[in-house]
């Protein structure tokens, strides 16, 4: 029983929300990593774009220093 596994960056734009596919904006600024990765599972499940437990959300905090 294989999974897709579907990978892309994210960015937090200036507002503090992130864009994904399918989805409206949503709120990430001041949210952990694990907390975010929480919110797009949760708003995926809520949408009923995937059921719960067919998806695993794993994000990774990139700064950008310039």
């Amino acid at each position: 029983d294989r999974k897709e596994v579907l990978g892309f960056p994210i960015v937090v734009f200036k507002d503090g929300t992130i864009s994904l596919p399918l989805l409206k904006p949503l709120a990430a600024e001041g949210l952990t990593v694990r907390e975010l990765e929480k919110r797009i599972a949760e708003t995926y499940v809520r949408s009923r774009i995937v059921r719960s437990g067919e998806t695993k959300v794993i994000a990774a905090k990139v700064v950008d220093k310039k």
